[in-house]
């Protein structure tokens, strides 16, 4: 959108509609996914809406303000409705410095995958890092100790960490995520960790009950892991690295993926 006009004006309009035919019996669900852009001093909003059948217009995501100067990935799962369409509306700032751009819009069928990368350009990764005794920290490059942790990102250039130095025995750092609404009851969950220490403690997997779990020092190099999770709308599926018994056992995770169905 060129912000080129009068305060508030609304750019042109995108929509992509998709019309449920009368011989699929039921609604689908979809993933909406596109890049934006929406670098400028006084920069407005991206908003997107949803319609159809006994549904008005809905509104299912939003962006405000100025999200860096880089295109910035947006994944949109949307609840099954028969003859959907979708709005995709740039709102203009208060001035010319406020251009929205977006791009590679596609909406496919099955609710979107869940990724976070912990890069700056993934700014809505949907895991809470500030639950437990410490947070996780996000890090480029190596890890403050000798000894302990990755010397990069498994992906990208960026991590996510529990630094282990001055702190206590036992401790952990917590990714909590709630399940969002899903056509099935199962997740396979996939992901790298590093556990690189001589005194290294346990990471885990958990949804209620433990359903994965790694002790001891796993080597220098980031390892993978895949983990079926079954959980229903709603339930909460953490990540919890717990510290060994010094400052040799900081624990990484990066590259997030979760999709619909068993691995």
């Amino acid at each position: 959108m060129e912000s080129s006009h009068p305060a508030g004006s609304t750019g042109q309009e995108l929509t992509a509609t998709f019309v449920m035919r009368n011989e699929i019996s039921e609604a689908q669900p979809r993933c909406l996914s596109f890049y934006y852009s929406m670098h400028g001093a006084t920069m407005g909003s991206l908003e997107v809406y949803r319609r159809g059948t006994g549904i008005p217009r809905d509104l299912i995501f939003i962006k405000k303000g100025e999200q860096g100067n880089q295109w910035n990935l947006a994944n949109i799962s949307i609840l099954p409705v028969s003859d959907l369409q979708i709005y995709i509306e740039a709102v203009r700032g208060s001035t010319h410095l406020s251009d929205i751009g977006i791009d590679d819009v596609k909406l496919t069928p099955g609710y979107c995958n869940i990724i976070c990368t912990f890069e700056p350009e993934d700014p809505d990764c949907v895991f809470n890092l500030s639950k437990g005794d410490y947070n996780w920290d996000i890090k480029q490059g190596k890890t403050l100790s000798a000894y302990t942790g990755p010397s990069r990102a498994h992906s990208g250039q960026f991590y996510a960490y529990l630094e282990a130095s001055y702190r206590q025995m036992g401790g952990t750092a917590v990714m909590s995520f709630k399940v969002p609404p899903m056509a099935h009851n199962e997740y396979c969950m996939s992901f790298a960790y590093n556990m690189n220490g001589g005194n290294m403690g346990e990471l885990t997997v958990q949804n209620g009950d433990e359903i994965w779990t790694k002790k001891g020092n796993q080597g220098h190099s980031w390892k993978e892991a895949k983990v079926t999770v079954n959980a229903e709308t709603g339930d909460l599926i953490e990540i919890v690295a717990t510290l060994g018994y010094d400052y040799t056992s900081d624990i990484a995770v990066d590259e997030i993926v979760m999709k619909e169905g068993a691995c």
